[in-house]
C-alpha cells in the first residue's frame, strides 16, 4: 500500500489564490501550539465525516468527506477530483513560521 508519494501536478495556483482572496473568516487555530512563531490557522476542506474538525484522524467517523468549506474553494475541489487516488484529509493553512520541526 502506498501511503505517500510525490507526483508532478499542475496546481492551479492563481485559481486557488483567487478563492483565498474571497475568504476572510472562519479560520481555526491549529491544534499544535508548539514549535512555531506567530499564528497558525487552518481551514478544513476534507475531514473525518465532513465534520468541523482540523484533526486528520478517523476518530469518530468511518470515512473522510468534504467539509462545507470545500464549496468555497472550487479550484481545490477540481484539483482533488482530478487526482487518481483517494483523498483523505485536506485543509488550507496560513501564517506559520516553523522552528525546530515540521507539521
Amino acid at each position: 500500500m502506498v501511503i505517500y508519494s510525490r507526483a508532478k501536478q499542475n496546481i492551479p495556483i492563481t485559481d486557488i489564490q483567487a478563492d483565498l482572496r474571497s475568504i476572510t473568516y472562519n479560520w481555526m487555530s491549529h491544534f499544535n501550539v508548539s514549535h512555531y512563531n506567530g499564528s497558525w490557522t487552518v481551514r478544513p476542506l476534507r475531514t473525518p465525516g465532513g465534520t468541523d474538525s482540523i484533526f486528520p484522524d478517523l476518530i469518530n467517523a468511518d470515512r473522510f468527506e468534504d467539509h462545507p468549506n470545500m464549496l468555497l474553494f472550487p479550484s481545490v475541489k477540481a484539483f482533488t477530483k482530478g487526482m487518481q487516488c483517494e483523498i483523505l484529509s485536506a485543509r488550507m493553512q496560513d501564517g506559520v513560521h516553523m522552528y525546530g520541526g515540521t507539521s
